[in-house]
């Protein structure tokens, strides 16, 4: 396989430890460049590997930052106060009470538009009640 220059290159559903094993390989020759170890490589090479573990990177960032409404939304649900969410998330309170509120919105779209995903009506106004309810 060709060694992904742009984010979208990664396929969509790669789990992230491969993702991380794919950027550890790529990092540990960019390194090993960088000190002079192992094998002559060409700048093409070089740059290929670079390119490949900021794509990879930001796929990771991205795979990561995408779950994090839907984490909160679980730590509220089992128990955890707005205020504990907002710090996890290293957010104030308000911004973070915002994203919980488009998190559910955005859930709510999902399932008007393809029925089987997202949240229902039901789940996305038990949601919002929850994230009005927690204990800032």
């Amino acid at each position: 396989m060709t060694a992904p220059r742009k984010p979208a290159d990664v396929p969509e559903f790669t789990p992230l430890e491969h993702m991380a094993q794919a950027l550890s390989g790529h990092r540990a020759v960019l390194v090993d460049v960088r000190h002079g170890l192992g094998r002559e490589r060409s700048r093409d090479e070089i740059a290929d590997h670079a390119l490949a573990a900021v794509a990879i990177g930001k796929r990771i960032a991205s795979a990561a930052a995408a779950g994090l409404w839907c984490d909160g939304m679980d730590a509220l649900a089992h128990g955890a106060t707005l205020a504990d969410v907002a710090a996890a998330l290293d957010l104030p309170a308000g911004v973070a009470l915002v994203g919980l509120h488009e998190y559910v919105d955005g859930q709510a779209r999902l399932h008007r538009r393809y029925g089987d995903m997202g949240m229902s009506p039901a789940q996305a106004d038990e949601a919002r009640a929850l994230i009005d309810g927690a204990d800032q």
